[in-house]
């Protein structure tokens, strides 16, 4: 090989190439630079606690609108009981008043004794209370609360219905008549109306607390799809594109000299053989050829492997601009290159290759010199290429052999030109 300056000394080191994550150029949230898994780890860890505390809140809501359905089913049984047992009392006496039947006084006595007891299961149920079902204001207001007092005016009542049943069906005394018109009046000019509205207002109030219930419940749901949307568009989505990116860049790894970008030699055998397959497929021409660097370790020893790299960069630009797109060309050794030219005959592929080794020694390799300024080094570069013999199938290693003979051949006969082997 020959060089243009013969005393260089080593140029100044290359900048160090980009790191991973500045060549994926991905923008993650939540991202530490030092420390991607783990940005994703809190991340996730975050958004999977924020949706089990959401699921838990709705569970509980779920538990207090079922609670509440259950007290507001047994509170309105108890209030309709009262409802119809002083009614009964009230009718009861009335008929036993005027008509002296001990059947009368049976359902009196019978109506008061589970009047007393429903009142008190009422009483036990409208005070029993828990964090998930408090006390009902609607119905602490009417039994406990002035006006409406309804839990002493049940009470006074059953009490006046004992006093009425202890008198004797003939006894017509003052006391008695009283007693028995009390039944009458109060039963219809303050219990009826009062226990009307005792279970009015608790059904209203029901019905609002669990349509409030309802709204926090579709809240919370609401709240765990757009956790999950989130999850999906900030965590999932860059995570399978990272992925996918790093996916692709080992793959180009396993399959690109990372030096030349050109395939290595696992790739380009795997496309060569598939070439050559179709070629005797086919019955088409092709050629495989291997070219070797004049002198290059002259190369790295006067200029340094900075240099010695810059050259084999510079050789594969142009290998590429030389060669049509379609040809296969891979960096399988150090300073060695193989190329397959597909639907090549012998004629085109020397024409071809001769061109190449013309436009090596015609487009010198620029660089910089330790001084700063921009200097050009010549190289030459030699060919051994042999074609596919229809005759005896070879693979591409063999074919590679072949041509190594030829590339052999090209070295000893003065470098810097291409020298066919028959297959």
């Amino acid at each position: 090989m020959t060089v243009t300056n013969e005393q260089k000394s080593t140029v100044k080191k290359r900048k160090k190439p980009q790191s991973l994550m500045r060549r994926m150029n991905i923008s993650m949230p939540f991202q530490d630079k030092k420390d991607a898994a783990g940005s994703f780890t809190k991340a996730y860890t975050t958004a999977f606690l924020l949706i089990a505390g959401i699921s838990l809140i709705v569970h509980v809501i779920t538990s207090s609108i079922t609670q509440i359905q259950q007290s507001s089913i047994r509170n309105s049984f108890f209030i309709n009981q009262e409802r119809a047992l002083v009614e009964q009392i009230s009718s009861s006496a009335a008929k036993h008043y005027s008509l002296g039947e001990e059947l009368d006084f049976d359902m009196l006595t019978q109506a008061v004794n589970q009047l007393k007891t429903n009142h008190e299961k009422t009483i036990a149920s409208i005070k029993e209370q828990s964090l998930l079902n408090p006390l009902s204001p609607s119905l602490n207001k009417v039994y406990f609360e002035q006006p409406f007092l309804l839990d002493n005016n049940i009470n006074a009542y059953i009490d006046k219905a004992n006093l009425y049943a202890s008198y004797e069906a003939a006894d017509k005394s003052i006391e008695r008549v009283e007693a028995q018109k009390f039944l009458q009046r109060k039963a219809r000019s303050l219990l009826q109306p009062i226990l009307n509205k005792a279970l009015a207002d608790y059904q209203t109030e029901v019905i609002l607390r669990i349509e409030f219930f309802h709204r926090l419940q579709l809240g919370g749901l609401l709240v765990v799809l757009v956790v999950l949307l989130f999850e999906a568009a900030f965590i999932f989505y860059p995570l399978a594109k990272r992925t996918r990116v790093y996916h692709t860049m080992l793959l180009k790894q396993a399959l690109e000299d990372p030096l030349t970008g050109l395939s290595n030699r696992r790739a380009f055998m795997n496309r060569s053989e598939a070439a050559k397959t179709r070629a005797y497929r086919d019955q088409e021409q092709m050629i495989v050829a291997l070219t070797d660097l004049d002198h290059f370790k002259s190369v790295n020893d006067t200029y340094g492997h900075d240099i010695g790299d810059a050259v084999l960069k510079h050789f594969s630009a142009v290998l590429k601009k030389s060669l049509r797109g379609g040809d296969i060309i891979g960096r399988i050794g150090g300073e060695e290159f193989a190329v397959v030219l597909p639907k090549t005959n012998y004629e085109t592929g020397k024409e071809a290759l001769e061109r190449l080794c013309h436009d090596v020694e015609n487009n010198p390799c620029p660089y910089v010199s330790d001084e700063g300024t921009n200097e050009e080094l010549t190289y030459t570069v030699s060919i051994g290429f042999t074609n596919v013999s229809f005759n005896n199938e070879m693979s591409i290693d063999e074919l590679l052999k072949k041509a190594d003979e030829a590339l052999y051949e090209a070295k000893e006969g003065g470098r810097n030109r291409a020298v066919y082997a028959m297959a």
